[in-house]
């Protein structure tokens, strides 16, 4: 009995079937994107054999302290074998013969190494190498398009001809240091030292770090990456788009299920006098439910099952990149997550279903004929005004008399609007133009036009001499972010190491705080708040750090800022603060302000090619280009989809509202067309309708959003301190994608309305 009503319901089937396949489809979706990573990661992992830590030595050049901590590692039970690696940093751009240039990343030469090369996974050539040949991440292959045979020009000389293509998790993101393997190191006074750690089976890095802690007063002469932190940064693309994607379904699943109860509870009146005839037949209230809750049952595990088995089209369009770079296919089946996924939207559909078809019990057969056409006695509210019967005055009594179809109206308005100004703005802030143009207060360093960096530090007060003399400039601020600083350690707390912001004054400089101010003293420090929040720390406290692991320093905090470099880890130093603490450091890199009305791009025309021997000039947007693309670019990728589905979703609910609507007032509309109104009269009168709901509701909706969205993205990136999100709303963006929405939503009441072109006579001859 209960299969024959998917014949007579089949509008309504559809929809159920197509809104929860939308939601189980992004929910798996999402949920295979933030896993699908885990088993490929693993069995790279144990491939590769590679080491649990990698510490870079604060005194990164001094391989006696590289073998003072081999030393120290070896004591510990939990350790296998140590190496010490030298490797050669590259400074200069990277030149592919016929293809251009490497710019923006981190890039260092390393000798092959048995013990930590031995095994990791080569896609293509061989692991032999021979004099004047490297091998290079596949993450590096496929950005840059490299192959086998190409070579690169790394300046100094120095040029290696591709012989292989490897993959091995500590080199799966550009935003990170990767290595080019080669047979052995150039000739240079410039070799820097790295300390290999492999533990035994059953150890993590976060444990080898903690007993090497406790053997050495809690001094870690280094920075330390753990293999985990490091997959764990690999993923957070995949993190990153999946997250998004997960409350996105659970938003939508929120407002289907609203829309779900309006079609029951819309069915269970309309047969209502089915309903009393089944209990006068001697049909109990327990098999009237058992009916209907097949019926729905039914749609709700076809809709989502459909939705989980098609989730596997999204996912593998996010995360296809991430298994190219691990050199295989595709994800693991999606069978484990989607069923998790299916049984959650099931459960919850079914629960909605059966809580709302108790109502059968309430209904009494004798009470439904005996008040079937009767007057309900009640006097009209609009009695004694008379109002026309054009769409408009039609429309409006649509609104105040059919309460249950507005309050719907208003409720999918409201959410698909505000999603879509939701995508709209943050695709505005993301855009990688307006991003990267606004790097400074993203990342929390200043405001300046061009950036230099320094190729030879022996020439670098002289180049810095130079670019000061120059007609363009206005000053130029010497800055590096090479000194290391440690705050003190505490069991289980990881990695303590911050990036550095040394400049050598913070006087008039566009760099924003939240509280406080930026150092004016020796004796200052300015932090990031996600830090200043785990030591708690306040403005005006007094911090302890370490200058190269061990030398304890004692500063006043002097302000907080927000900042997504090294996930808010950072803080802020002068230069005179070092050179009173007797630290050794040099200045490398530059801040040039230009003259007003000087233009970055035509400084650089004009004066770059005299100073690419000195160091590299670009652009300040252009700078650390490569942090925020990890930042924006995924995001982006989740956000396009998020407004269509949001849009699509929103006309779905609309063609459902507004067909159900037409279906109950069949009869109305019948007498209307017989007595001389045109369908396309009532269908203005629809249009007018949803029209004046859809604008009630973004009349809403936009000023709840825009007081809302600063919040809400705060909260977003409370996980690295945020405490403030600036936000410039583009009217002519906001006005576009609302106009757009509009349209949508009127497009679907041209959908849903196509039975009022139906023939009049047949149903008022069956009256």
């Amino acid at each position: 009995m209960w299969f024959k009503k998917i014949r007579k319901k089949k509008v309504q089937s559809i929809f159920i079937v197509l809104i929860l396949m939308v939601c189980s489809m992004l929910m798996t979706s999402s949920l295979v994107i933030m896993t699908a990573g885990d088993t490929p990661y693993k069995e790279l992992t144990e491939e590769c054999g590679s080491p649990i830590v990698k510490i870079y030595p604060f005194q990164s050049k001094d391989p006696v302290i590289a073998e003072q901590i081999k030393e120290n590692m070896e004591k510990l039970d939990m350790v296998e074998q140590v190496e010490v690696v030298p490797y050669y940093y590259i400074l200069e751009k990277i030149q592919i013969d016929g293809k251009g240039t490497i710019e923006d990343y981190f890039f260092h030469l390393m000798p092959w190494d048995d013990r930590t090369h031995g095994c990791i996974r080569m896609l293509k050539g061989s692991r032999e190498l021979k004099e004047g040949q490297c091998l290079i991440s596949t993450v590096l292959s496929n950005s840059e398009e490299i192959k086998p045979g190409d070579t690169l020009n790394m300046g100094n000389g120095i040029s290696y001809q591709v012989s292989g293509i490897y993959a091995d998790p500590y080199n799966m993101n550009l935003s990170f240091d990767s290595e080019i393997i080669v047979k052995e190191n150039p000739p240079s006074e410039d070799l820097e030292y790295q300390v290999h750690v492999f533990a035994k089976e059953g150890s993590s890095g976060d444990e080898v770090i903690d007993a090497y802690r406790e053997l050495n007063d809690g001094i870690l002469e280094g920075k330390a990456i753990t293999l985990e932190t490091r997959i764990q940064n690999n993923q957070m693309t995949e993190l990153i788009v999946g997250g998004i994607l997960l409350g996105i379904s659970v938003v939508i699943l929120l407002i289907s299920g609203i829309m779900i109860r309006y079609m029951i509870k819309s069915t269970l009146i309309s047969e209502k006098k089915t309903i009393a005839i089944y209990k006068m037949l001697g049909y109990k209230n327990s098999r009237i439910i058992s009916i209907y809750l097949k019926f729905y049952g039914f749609l709700v595990v076809v809709g989502t099952v459909l939705g989980s088995s098609l989730s596997k089209v999204i996912s593998d369009s996010f995360t296809k990149n991430t298994f190219r770079n691990l050199g295989v296919t595709s994800s693991s089946s999606i069978i484990p997550v989607g069923m998790l996924c299916s049984g959650i939207i099931i459960a919850y559909a079914l629960i909605c279903v059966y809580l709302l078809l108790r109502v059968v019990g309430k209904i009494r057969p004798m009470e439904v004929f005996r008040n079937e056409g009767a007057y309900s006695g009640k006097k009209q509210k609009n009695a004694g005004k008379v109002l026309g019967f054009s769409p408009i005055h039609m429309a409006m009594r649509m609104i105040f008399r059919d309460k249950k179809n507005t309050c719907m109206l208003v409720i999918t308005c409201i959410m698909a609007t505000y999603c879509v100004n939701f995508a709209a703005t943050s695709m505005g802030i993301l855009e990688d133009d307006n991003f990267k143009a606004k790097n400074y207060y993203w990342l929390g360093f200043d405001k300046h036009d061009v950036s230099f960096s320094s190729a030879d530090l022996k020439t670098y007060e002289n180049t810095v001499e130079k670019l000061e003399k120059e007609n363009e400039v206005e000053k130029v601020i010497k800055t590096t972010t090479q000194i290391a600083v440690s705050v003190p350690w505490e069991k289980g707390m990881g990695d303590t190491i911050l990036s550095t912001m040394v400049y050598d004054t913070y006087e008039n400089l566009d760099m924003p705080v939240i509280q406080g101010r930026n150092p004016a003293h020796s004796d200052e420090i300015a932090m990031g708040s996600l830090m200043a929040e785990k030591m708690n720390k306040q403005v005006g406290d007094y911090v302890d750090i370490y200058f190269n692991g061990n030398q304890k320093v004692t500063l006043l905090l002097c302000g907080t800022y927000q900042s997504l470099y090294d996930m808010g880890k950072s803080c802020r130093l002068l230069g005179k603060t070092l050179e009173e603490k007797g630290v050794s450091f040099q200045y490398g890199e530059a801040s040039v302000y230009l003259k007003e009305g000087i233009e970055p791009e035509k400084f650089l025309k004009d004066h770059g090619k005299k100073y690419e021997s000195d160091g590299k000039l670009i652009v300040r947007a252009e700078k650390y280009g490569n942090i925020l693309s990890m930042i924006s670019g995924p995001s982006m990728l989740a956000i396009r989809p998020f407004m269509i589905i949001a849009i699509l979703l929103g006309g779905l609910n609309i063609i459902a509202i507004v067909y159900l609507k037409n279906m109950d007032n069949r009869k109305n509309q019948s007498i209307y067309k017989a007595i001389g109104y045109s369908s396309w009269h009532l269908l203005k009168t629809n249009i007018s309708y949803v029209f004046f709901v859809a604008l009630f509701s973004m009349c809403i909706t936009i000023p709840v959003f825009i007081a809302a969205f600063p919040k809400t993205m705060v909260l977003a990136f409370s996980v690295m301190g945020f405490r403030e999100y600036p936000v410039s709303y583009d009217i002519t963006v906001v006005a576009i994608s609302n106009l757009g929405t509009l349209a949508v939503y009127l497009l679907s009441v041209l959908v849903a309305s196509k039975s009022l072109y139906d023939n009049p006579i047949s149903e008022l001859t069956s009256e």
